[in-house]
């Protein structure tokens, strides 16, 4: 704020332009954040909102490969060189991990279709890391 009276002092119109651009820009940003949560929570919760959160992160399953979860019950799994090569999906029965590769036709008969079902998300992504890293 100092910064932008000053440059209002000095004659700097310019950039007295842009820092106000860049402090209306912030402002914005902090209220559209806000108010995203806010809606979160009112909508879900606040304990299930942080829980999607945590679940959207990226975890290491070992040898380069690691799960991006998309949101709670779906995940992807990718090589050590980015490329996506298997899901995993929650069950009734625990976690099943398939294919994701692109010439998966969708069909289990598909030779590139591999699936199983782990206890926990962890398993399934180390179990379809190791299929892809065997092939």
């Amino acid at each position: 704020m100092t910064n932008f009276i000053d440059q209002i002092a000095t004659g700097d119109a310019l950039g007295a332009k842009n820092t106000m651009s860049d402090m209306l820009s912030a402002k914005a940003f902090e209220a559209l954040d806000a108010r995203k949560q806010e809606l979160a929570a009112s909508l879900f919760g606040g304990s299930q909102v942080q829980e999607e959160v945590e679940n959207l992160s990226e975890q290491d399953v070992g040898n380069g490969y690691k799960m991006k979860m998309k949101h709670s019950d779906k995940g992807r799994i990718h090589a050590p060189s980015g490329e996506h090569v298997a899901d995993v999906t929650k069950h009734e029965s625990g976690w099943a991990y398939h294919s994701g590769n692109s010439k998966w036709d969708g069909s289990e008969s598909s030779p590139h279709y591999k699936t199983g079902v782990e206890k926990t998300k962890s398993a399934a992504a180390k179990k379809a890391a190791e299929i892809h890293a065997s092939n």
